[in-house]
């Protein structure tokens, strides 16, 4: 494992799940770990990521980041009830 997927793993691990609800899917967790490896995955076919591991996996941590900070307008049906 490199250090940027060590990174990612890390990050992904350490997210607050009981913020969120769930969904049929799965918790906050699964949804930004889904949402950063597609938008990584769609960053290399594109060119705007390195084409390697290490490329993906921070194209990856970066999108969590961002998914998470916003995890309310990405992953409205995720909001507890008031």
């Amino acid at each position: 494992m490199n250090t940027a997927e060590q990174a990612y793993d890390d990050f992904i691990a350490n997210i607050d799940t009981s913020v969120a609800g769930s969904d049929q899917y799965g918790d906050l967790r699964w949804h930004v770990a889904c949402s950063a490896e597609a938008n990584a995955g769609d960053m290399q076919a594109e060119g705007s990521a390195e084409a390697t591991d290490t490329g993906f996996y921070e194209a990856a941590l970066s999108t969590a980041r961002s998914c998470v900070d916003c995890w309310q307008d990405y992953y409205p049906q995720l909001r507890k009830a008031a």
